[in-house]
């Protein structure tokens, strides 16, 4: 549209200026309106689909659904600025010295930066765009072919792969290979008679639990490096030899599975209680 528009000499020149900086951020702030009002009326539905099953008065979950958009605004803007202070995201320091190692990635963002400028500088590879089509299609037929026989390849899950970094794929890649053990352990050790649609429930909650308490963390530990103006505050990785922090965030990372697995299992007799 913006660009249909600079064609017709109706865009004003400040908006295109300096390497269309301004156009771009606009284009992103509508698109963010635009899927932002898509989740929330997605998620709206389910909670409405939710309530049915449970007896609950629709209004009533309306008025909940629109204070929780409501705090959703309020809240998200000041935590995005205090990891910005704190951290910075890639590409984006907001003070001069910063540690851009240690900046926040947005692989998101940073995709959709991209892709809206290579589009208003007509540099947009769109070669890339193709073999990323080709391989989707080819993605969903092999998933078609592998579940006939009981697999699948989601081509959701190679796309998330490949925009991620490691560091957060590995995570990903790793909890669903726990997930798969504890799902084959349920299938093997629990009664025919029982529904094991308890045990998902109990490793759900478990999992949403990491989910919300590493990001609570992560949010305090902002916070303080924020306050004190450094964002390595409680890190002890300069006191201990090089190889040290490395091995011991992977044995954490494995404790904290191992710990996962033994709650999921620990579950067993309440779960199969009559």
């Amino acid at each position: 549209m913006i660009l249909a528009l600079e064609t017709l000499g109706l865009v004003p020149s400040a908006l295109m200026a300096n390497g269309q900086k301004l156009a771009t951020a606009f284009t992103i702030l509508l698109l963010s309106a635009i899927t932002a009002t898509i989740a929330i009326s997605n998620d709206n539905l389910q909670d409405l689909k939710t309530g049915q099953l449970v007896g609950a008065s629709p209004w009533k979950q309306e008025a909940v659904l629109i204070v929780g958009c409501v705090v959703g605004s309020l809240v998200i803007p000041p935590v995005l600025n205090l990891l910005y202070q704190a951290y910075g995201f890639a590409g984006a320091m907001p003070r001069p010295g910063m540690d851009p190692a240690r900046a926040l990635s947005a692989p998101q963002p940073a995709l959709i930066t991209m892709i809206t400028q290579g589009i208003f500088s007509g540099t947009l590879d769109w070669s890339m765009l193709g073999a990323g089509l080709a391989l989707g299609c080819v993605l969903i037929v092999a998933d078609r072919l592998l579940r006939r026989h009981g697999l699948s390849l989601p081509p959701l899950g190679v796309a998330v792969g490949l925009y991620l970094p490691a560091s957060t794929s590995m995570t990903l890649a790793g909890g669903a290979v726990l997930g798969w053990v504890l799902r084959a352990w349920v299938k093997r050790n629990a009664p025919a008679e029982h529904d094991t649609q308890a045990w998902q429930t109990r490793g759900t909650m478990l999992a949403s639990g990491f989910i919300v308490g590493e990001s609570l963390t992560g949010v305090a530990v902002a916070g303080l490096s924020g306050a004190s103006g450094h964002d390595d505050t409680l890190s002890v990785a300069s006191a201990l030899p090089a190889a040290v922090p490395d091995v011991l965030g992977a044995l954490a990372f494995c404790a904290a599975c191992l710990w996962f697995a033994r709650s999921f299992i620990g579950g067993k007799e309440h779960t199969l209680s009559p």
